[in-house]
């Protein structure tokens, strides 16, 4: 459901004093502020590509550690409960090349250190081919394009970022409605000042939050207030997602815009669980 782009240099998920990541010290202070996270975008690459000849996989296998320190790391994370997401930048064609397609790579360095899935930066869908070379390494992946996704991609990727607008009358998650609460999105919106718009869409919608705060360097911290937005509305989506509670975010008996929902400039969604 939370889900923050981060930098793995960041100072409170590694200490360049010790030379260690500290997870523990990432995740608390997260979860004191707005209630933790489900899932990161651990992103080492841009800004970074183009000041030599290292390509955007090179620098995962720089990162402290090497590949066998984003194991660690990675698992981690898992043991928190915390999804491991990593950036593809297609874009990046002028660096050092692989000896296979960036697919084929991608698929096999995520199975290597135990990723769960990439963000296409930039890419407003993600081609079958991905689905394909992680479905061949025998490691399903979640693909998540900037971009949201297209009709046909919902065949492979069942994720994607919401780069919505917020009308007066909130709007309908597409994809999520037309595979039946089987996609989620993140909205995203990363120079806002004033969350509450993206969290009462995502909240309308049974979607996700990009709890965005490192902009590449440049700092968009959430307020107290936001803070606590967050933390209520995650709690919620946490426990009426959950298996426990039936799944109930991500079932197919969502009926947005319901009629049951009367009073003026009030709109509200329904979810209903078949299986009980």
């Amino acid at each position: 459901w939370m889900q923050p782009q981060m930098h793995p240099y960041d100072r409170s998920f590694y200490d360049p004093t010790s030379g260690e990541y500290t997870v523990g010290r990432y995740l608390a202070d997260l979860r004191a502020r707005y209630g933790g996270i489900d899932s990161l975008l651990l992103w080492p690459t841009y800004t970074n590509i183009g000041i030599d000849d290292r390509n955007q996989f090179d620098y995962f296998r720089t990162m402290p550690g090497g590949l066998e320190g984003v194991r660690r790391v990675t698992a981690e994370l898992h043991a928190e409960g915390v999804k491991v997401m990593w950036p593809y930048n297609p874009w990046d064609t002028g660096t050092r090349r692989e000896g296979s397609s960036d697919q084929v790579a991608l698929a096999a360095l995520l199975k290597q250190t135990g990723g769960d899935g990439f963000n296409g930066d930039t890419m407003g869908s993600v081609g079958l081919a991905f689905w394909n070379a992680s479905l061949a390494v025998h490691h399903p992946l979640g693909l998540e394009p900037e971009g949201g996704g297209t009709d046909e991609a919902l065949n492979w990727a069942t994720m994607g970022w919401g780069y919505w607008r917020y009308p007066a009358v909130p709007a309908v998650n597409r994809f999520k409605f037309l595979t039946r609460g089987r996609f989620m999105a993140h909205v995203c919106d990363r120079w806002a000042k004033d969350r509450t718009d993206n969290l009462q869409a995502a909240w309308f919608n049974g979607a996700g939050y990009e709890t965005w705060e490192n902009v590449w360097g440049t700092w968009n911290g959430i307020t107290p207030r936001d803070a606590e937005a967050i933390r209520r509305v995650a709690h919620m989506q946490r426990f009426f997602g959950a298996d426990a509670s039936g799944g109930l975010l991500l079932s197919a008996g969502w009926e947005p815009h319901t009629p049951e929902a009367v009073q003026p400039a009030v709109f509200a969604s329904r979810w209903r669980d078949h299986q009980r």
